[in-house]
């Protein structure tokens, strides 16, 4: 299991991928700005 993190333009989105599938994510909203750096796969509902 591998886990990641990356940033959207307000919020942190967490997930946990197996074998290149993702099977877990999280969000969390910060209320601030920060740089985005998320790819579209780590975001996605």
């Amino acid at each position: 299991m591998t886990f990641k993190e990356c940033a959207t333009s307000e919020s942190l989105h967490l997930t946990a991928w197996v074998k290149g599938r993702r099977v877990w994510h999280g969000y969390y909203y910060l209320g601030y700005d920060v740089a985005p750096d998320c790819q579209p796969e780590e975001v996605k509902q």
